[in-house]
């Protein structure tokens, strides 16, 4: 009788414990985007070495940003990690060593379905899309 309360002690102590150690690489504390400015570091795996292209989300559902050429704007909505980018309209200038790049990541805007944070600071942002490709942001 004794050894059974001490196994099912034992039991009990290891699940607790295995749902403490349990951690997501999400950090969802605090769920708000807005306000913040990002600066694109990575696109669908793929390293971004222009260094001027950003993303702005402000308190009022707007966002904004330079995208190598243009400038950018746009509406947003936000519920909980679920993230929408809607209405996206930019600048025309015509920048032909930027312009791949530029219409990819504003259509993967377009495409954003979820957000998070990878580090509890919030200093990297990463936006998934509809086809799970990653829009990776460090803080400016």
């Amino acid at each position: 009788n004794n050894l059974i309360m001490k196994i099912y002690h034992l039991f009990f102590l290891l699940i607790l414990s295995a749902c403490a150690i349990k951690k997501s690489h999400k950090f969802q504390d605090e769920i708000n985007v807005a306000p913040s400015l990002w600066l694109l570091v990575s696109l669908d795996n793929e390293e971004v070495n222009d260094t001027t292209i950003t993303l702005n989300f402000d308190e009022e559902n707007r966002i904004n940003g330079y995208s190598g050429c243009n400038n950018f704007f746009a509406s947003y909505s936000q519920n909980k990690d679920s993230l929408r980018i809607e209405k996206i309209g930019a600048t025309k200038k015509f920048c032909p060593h930027v312009s791949a790049l530029e219409t990819l990541y504003l259509s993967s805007l377009e495409r954003v379905v979820t957000f998070y944070y990878s580090d509890k600071n919030k200093m990297q942002l990463i936006l998934v899309t509809d086809k799970n490709e990653k829009i990776v942001f460090i803080r400016k």
